[in-house]
């Protein structure tokens, strides 16, 4: 956009969502969409040309981009940096920011990831399609028989429990960030309520209209299905870690 006016220059369409912030010299902008496409587009005064549209890899790249002479730099979150050549995208080196070796083109990981619960949400299969929490913050749903993505929705922290699916609706918490406890339309992903709980890092039930979540704060709540209100909570002295 015009910085003096605020009016639009050009759009440039991505293969999915960016989260990274895009890298500027001179007159080119490098942008990097979340499945691991990077792009360079040379600002003209009737808008863009695309020099070059790299993917990457199969990883999705949320950090930021950053640019040193003729280097563009960034990590992915297969936990490798990467180093490309702003001239024709090719990349100049790999680097596995975890500690590993190399077999042949197998990395062997030599230590451990950190995050504990942020990665023990499983998936959910319902009404053909599969339903998938994950550390990033997003909520997928895929088709069951062709993996194919149907929709994402963002959240506002980890999600460590199971998606949970009662008729048109999908139930999930959140952790690590905010403390809001989500209803999704199952079809669409669009959100239907969304009501501050706590942090949850176990899955929630359902049963006959009810949502039964188990905070770490020590409460278990009981929330409509269809409003999101809180009909009662009860303390448990302890985080409530399981389903209920």
């Amino acid at each position: 956009m015009d910085i003096q006016s605020g009016t639009l220059d050009f759009e440039y369409n991505t293969s999915d969502w960016i989260k990274s912030r895009p890298a500027v010299d001179d007159n080119n902008v490098y942008v990097a969409s979340m499945d691991g496409e990077v792009s360079k587009l040379e600002l003209t005064k009737k808008g863009y040309k695309e020099r070059w549209k790299k993917k990457i890899g199969e990883h999705f790249i949320y950090g930021e981009l950053e640019l040193k002479d003729d280097n563009l730099l960034f990590a992915d979150s297969d936990l490798y940096a990467y180093c490309l050549n702003t001239k024709d995208g090719k990349i100049k080196w790999r680097h596995s920011v975890i500690k590993s070796f190399m077999i042949d083109d197998y990395r062997v990981l030599t230590d451990q990831i950190a995050g504990g619960a942020y990665y023990e949400s499983k998936p959910t299969a319902a009404q053909g399609k599969v339903f998938i929490g994950t550390p990033s913050g997003f909520v997928y749903a895929v088709d069951a028989e062709t993996g194919e993505e149907k929709w994402k929705f963002e959240v506002g922290g980890a999600i460590s429990g199971a998606p949970v699916i009662d008729g048109n609706k999908v139930y999930i918490g959140t952790e690590g960030g905010e403390e809001d406890f989500y209803c999704l339309d199952v079809n669409t992903g669009n959100l239907i309520w969304k009501q501050l709980v706590s942090w949850v890092w176990g899955s929630a039930n359902v049963s006959d209209g009810l949502v039964y979540v188990p905070g770490v704060d020590g409460y278990v709540y009981c929330l409509e299905g269809e409003t999101g209100a809180i009909v009662w909570r009860y303390r448990t002295e302890r985080s409530t870690c399981s389903e209920p």
